[in-house]
């Protein structure tokens, strides 16, 4: 029997690699060759995705809104991070997050669509988009893997 992406999707997820490709240029890597990350889709339909570039600099200050605007402009160039919920397409192959918060305010209520390829525990998210003033696709290939249960048996 064939286990529905929807199951098989829900849980927490670690981020291996972060990597753009467009038609014009080698691919890239947005936040480093070992970003950081955790996903968690819930079984009630919750998704939260948080993605950083590891060793970003501290904004300086004992709080979270200290810090200068170059300090503010550097943390959030290598960080995404947004919650919300999410719905599967199974024929399609296809899970879109409808972010409710998010770091960047516009994708609070707009459907984020990534086409899913799942072997067993490594996920890989695939998003395309459109170049404003180039007919090529870029896409954003996000590979994850699933954590493991790490609570002692019994808990």
């Amino acid at each position: 029997m064939r286990v529905t992406i929807a199951i098989a999707l829900i849980g927490t997820w670690t981020l291996r690699s972060f990597t753009d490709i467009s038609g014009d240029g080698p691919p890239r890597n947005p936040f480093g060759l070992r970003p950081e990350g955790l996903l968690i889709y819930t079984p009630d339909g919750f998704v939260s995705a948080l993605l950083m570039t590891p060793g970003r600099p501290p904004l300086g200050g004992a709080g979270s809104t200290d810090g200068t605007p170059d300090q503010f402009k550097e943390a959030g160039s290598g960080f995404i991070g947004y919650s919300g919920r999410y719905e599967v397409d199974e024929m399609k192959s296809i899970v879109r997050h409808t972010p409710l918060v998010a770091f960047s305010s516009d994708m609070v209520g707009k459907s984020q669509q990534r086409l899913v390829e799942l072997n067993g525990d490594v996920l890989i998210l695939t998003a395309e988009h459109a170049q404003p003033v180039s007919p090529v696709v870029a896409k954003s290939q996000l590979e994850w893997v699933r954590v493991k249960d790490i609570r002692p048996e019994g808990n």
